[in-house]
């Protein structure tokens, strides 16, 4: 039976191996495409690949619109969308007795 050092160094040539057939393989499967991209003159965005350059690319960030305002004060100087936690001018009409309600944009 052969000794963990023993199988350790077998590993290490076997990754050695491999990794000479990977390059070998690898080199050959690029001639070809090279080769096929010439013949047919195909471009990096037509195979797929899009930018060809190392720079990374901007992720577009979807950006939401701001909510439309539901309510207002009598005065009309401060509006809310009904979300989240009511103004504190809205929530002192309302602890005052007034519905929300009374306050929609129409």
């Amino acid at each position: 039976m052969a000794s963990y050092h023993d199988l350790l160094a077998e590993r290490d040539e076997l990754d050695k191996r491999i990794e000479e057939a990977r390059k070998a393989e690898l080199s050959d499967a690029i001639q070809q495409v090279t080769a096929i991209i010439k013949k047919y003159g195909l471009t990096a965005a037509e195979c797929g690949f899009g930018s060809v350059t190392n720079e990374p690319t901007e992720v577009a960030t979807a950006t939401r619109a701001p909510a439309k305002p539901k309510y207002i004060t009598p005065d009309g100087k401060k509006t809310w969308t009904g979300r989240g936690r009511a103004p504190k001018e809205f929530q002192a009409l309302i602890d005052a007795g007034h519905d929300k309600e009374e306050f929609l944009i129409k």
